[in-house]
Formats: C-alpha cells, sequence, structure tokens
C-alpha cells in the first residue's frame, strides 16, 4: 500500500470539513487550518438534495444525530393575491437515479457540528488535525523536497503535500491558481433576510397555524406576482424549527430608500422583514411579527465560472471555487460534491505501490475535468430562481457545459439534472483513465 499524503486544508466550514472526511477515509492525514477560535457554523438552514445526501450517508452520516427532517414534497405559491394560489405541488421522489438518496433539511449549525465529529472523531481512517485560531495568508511554491505549504498570520509556514482551499467566498487563493489574478466574488442586486420560528409559536398563533396545516412538510416557495421577491420556507431541527428566507431579486430598486452599505452583512431589523413581505397574505406578514431575532442582511455574491480549479498542488473548492447564488440552494452540495470527488480520485487503494506523490497532478486534472463543467453549470443556473427568467440558459456558454443537447432549458429541468450521482461519475472517469494508461504501458 502506497504511503498516505499529508494535505492541508484551509478552512473548516463545510467545504473544509467535507473535503477532510472524504480524504480521510481515502486513506490519507489532513490538517485543517482555520481563521476563527470557535469554529462553529453560523446561519440558517440548509437543503440536502439527493446528490448531497448520497454523498453523506456513504460517509457514515448519522442524520438522526443531525436532527434532520424529510420534507414531503414541493410547492410554489403565489403569495401577494387573495386566497394564495399554488402554482406547482409535487412529491418527494427519493429515487431519482435509483439509489434512494432521500431530501433533508436541516439546520446548518447541526450539519457543520455532525461534519465536525466526522472529520476529527473516531471513525475511518486517521482523524483530521483542526488547528483554530490559524489564519491563511498565502500559498507556499514548492520547496526543495517537492512540499507546497502556507503561511499563517503569525509568520508560521506549514507544509504538506497539497493544499485544498476551501476558506469560502472571500478567499483569495485563486489568485494562485490564476498566475496571480484576482476575481473576487461581487456582491449582486439579490439579497436576503433570515430567521427562524419555533413551530410551536407558529401553531399557537391562530393567524399563522393554518399555513403550518397547509404544508404538511412540504418546502415552499412564496412568490411575489411579479417574481422580484419571494419567501423559501423549510423546518429543520426535528421539525421543532421553520426557517425563512426573505429573498428580493431588485434590492437597489425595491430598497433604494434603505439605509444599506456596501457590507456584505448589515444589520437587518423587523421594518426591513415587513417590507420583503409587502403585499403577502396577512398571515404571511403575520410571521414578521412572531420572530425574535432576524439574522444580518445576507448580500448574495457569486463570481463567474473560474477557467481552471487546481496549479500544480494547489486545488480549489466550495465558495472559494465557485461561489454561486442561492437561489437553488446548491453552495454546499456543490462543497460537498467537490469533496466526493477528491475522496474518490485520491482513494489510495487505486494508487498501486507508486508515491502518491506523483500521482497528484494527474488526479487533479481529472477532478477538473469532472467538477469544472458541473460546477460551473450550477453558478450560472443558480443567477434565477427556479421561476424566474435566466438569460444563462440559452447562452453558449452555458450550452457548452453539457454534452450536445443535453443544456437544460427551464429552472424545472435544471432541478432534475442536480440528481447527478458526482461520487459515481469521478469513479467511472478515475476507472476510464487507469484502463488507458494501462493499455498505453502495455503497448
Amino acid at each position: 500500500m502506497s504511503q498516505p499524503l499529508h494535505i492541508l486544508i484551509v478552512g473548516a466550514g463545510i467545504a473544509g470539513l467535507s473535503a477532510a472526511i472524504a480524504l480521510r477515509q481515502a486513506g490519507h492525514y489532513c490538517t485543517i487550518l482555520e481563521r476563527s477560535t470557535f469554529s462553529r457554523e453560523v446561519g440558517a438552514a440548509v437543503t440536502s438534495n439527493p446528490n448531497m445526501s448520497r454523498i453523506l450517508l456513504s460517509w457514515g452520516f448519522d442524520p438522526v444525530a443531525a436532527r434532520v427532517v424529510q420534507p414531503q414534497g414541493f410547492e410554489l405559491v403565489v403569495a401577494d393575491v387573495q386566497p394564495m394560489k399554488v402554482l406547482h405541488s409535487s412529491e418527494t421522489r427519493d429515487d431519482p437515479v435509483g439509489d434512494r438518496a432521500p431530501t433533508w433539511t436541516m439546520h446548518r449549525v447541526d450539519l457543520h457540528e455532525t461534519l465536525r465529529r466526522m472529520a476529527c472523531g473516531e471513525g475511518e481512517g486517521e482523524r483530521a488535525e483542526l488547528r483554530l485560531g490559524c489564519g491563511v495568508v498565502e500559498f507556499e511554491e514548492e520547496d526543495e523536497k517537492g512540499d507546497v505549504g502556507v503561511k499563517l498570520e503569525n509568520g508560521e509556514v506549514v507544509r504538506g503535500d497539497l493544499v485544498v482551499a476551501a476558506d469560502g467566498v472571500h478567499s483569495m487563493m485563486h489568485r494562485y491558481v490564476l498566475d496571480g489574478e484576482e476575481r473576487p466574488a461581487k456582491i449582486t442586486d439579490s439579497s436576503t433576510v433570515r430567521f427562524m420560528l419555533k413551530t410551536e409559536d407558529i401553531l399557537r398563533n391562530e393567524k399563522t397555524r393554518g399555513l403550518l396545516d397547509l404544508k404538511k412538510r412540504k418546502n415552499g416557495i412564496y412568490i411575489s406576482s411579479d417574481k422580484t421577491r419571494y419567501v423559501i420556507w423549510y423546518p429543520c431541527r426535528n421539525n421543532e424549527l421553520q426557517n425563512f428566507s426573505a429573498y428580493c431579486l431588485n434590492t437597489s430598486v425595491f430598497e433604494a430608500d434603505a439605509d444599506h452599505t456596501e457590507s456584505w452583512n448589515i444589520k437587518a431589523n423587523r421594518s426591513l422583514l415587513r417590507r420583503r413581505l409587502q403585499g403577502f397574505d396577512p398571515a404571511m406578514l403575520e410571521l414578521a411579527e412572531l420572530t425574535d431575532e432576524i439574522l444580518p442582511l445576507w448580500k448574495c455574491a457569486d463570481r463567474d465560472p473560474l477557467p481552471r480549479f487546481y496549479k500544480n498542488k494547489l486545488v480549489l473548492v466550495g465558495d472559494a471555487c465557485h461561489p454561486m447564488l442561492p437561489h437553488y440552494g446548491s453552495g454546499a452540495a456543490q462543497a460537498i460534491e467537490d469533496a466526493g470527488a477528491l475522496g474518490a480520485l485520491f482513494d489510495i487503494s487505486t494508487m498501486g505501490q507508486v508515491s502518491p506523490k506523483t500521482l497528484i497532478g494527474e488526479r487533479l486534472e481529472l477532478f477538473e475535468r469532472v467538477r469544472m463543467p458541473r460546477a460551473s453549470a450550477l453558478q450560472l443556473m443558480s443567477r434565477a430562481p427556479i421561476f424566474a427568467n435566466n438569460p444563462e440558459l440559452g447562452g453558449e456558454r452555458f450550452k457548452s457545459l453539457f454534452p450536445e443537447g443535453k443544456a437544460p432549458s427551464n429552472g424545472f429541468e435544471l432541478a432534475a439534472c442536480i440528481a447527478q450521482d458526482s461520487v459515481k461519475v469521478a469513479r467511472e472517469t478515475l476507472e476510464a483513465h487507469l484502463t488507458e494508461t494501462a493499455k498505453k504501458e502495455n503497448r
């Protein structure tokens, strides 16, 4: 068996912890460098569609420990007419690709804490080392031993065989991949106000309890008639909490008089939330009166797809690589797909008797081949929600990311293609590569 790699992972968010789990189980040793001193995810809830849940389950993820909810379907509702009008309703399909992967919703904190235990606790492979308070400021090129590294804020240089940049949307590690070019993610005109409510509080209120009766544990999108505002609503934490995100697609126009700054996250209040729900059904408006805590206004950002995902022994994953707008809720899933693909491609059992260090370049090339078209397509499709027009869909750039004639043409076709098994694709790509390599060696 080959000697394991020592892999440095920058960032201990969902992307970084997932990469550590996958690479740990693939037979390698990981050191995770996290800037914060309290490595705890903040935020609201996340949806785990089958493409994400399938990978989590393959790692041994415990949905009971993570207190997930399994929604029974999806509804698209026009919320500013009386009565509210259901435009689309569907039941959850747990078998989109034949392996019965579920759809879950869960609190982001519960997901993060579960991933952290899986990366650094007991389990298959060597535990990852998590170092807190280690802000990374620079990537260090190969030394005379062939090791790469990162420089920390305190001047310390940490070295290993491979660096995985998973340090989020503000990461600038891509400039080392792009030969010094900086392409920071940019704030868009989409923004959201997020809040949570206890399920019992909604059921206790005469005006709102009917909303939960109608939902029957379905995920819901409640839109304005002009399709510029919408609310995503789904449960989490064993159905004890209800998660809400109130989006505006034209913030600069609809809230032109609001006190917005250039900050990515600014304080939100009940007045701003009421404005987001202006004209909606009175029961929906009442939800704003029930909340005691509103998360900061989140100005959503994305970036055009990058032309490369790696260079030499540095690879980008998650939001550090392909930040995307949250309209399809695909950011966490794409980070986990990145991790799953890395784990499949760097499986030490596929490396024979040669040193894994000599295979890093070819395995990263396969990673880019597998992940770049899919993640880039998700970036473009996420620029508009499922019910809105997305000019990217008809463009040649988008079509070029799919096989001839296979590009989705509308939001519902896009939602269907999300179910792809990216780990299976990675394994099949690796198998084809190894077969072709063996043929060449035997000629």
